[in-house]
């Protein structure tokens, strides 16, 4: 229901702050994505 998605989005919303992840600005892409897509594109297929 709804109140118990409330409680989950507003837990990984604290989850994310304290780790960080969140973007600073509204294009700023979270800190874990970035090391993980230059990883990616630098190995290639």
């Amino acid at each position: 229901d709804r109140e118990s998605f409330r409680g989950i989005s507003l837990a990984l919303e604290g989850l994310e702050r304290i780790g960080g992840t969140l973007p600073q600005g509204p294009r700023a892409p979270p800190r874990a994505v970035g090391p993980l897509t230059t990883r990616l594109v630098g190995h290639g297929p």
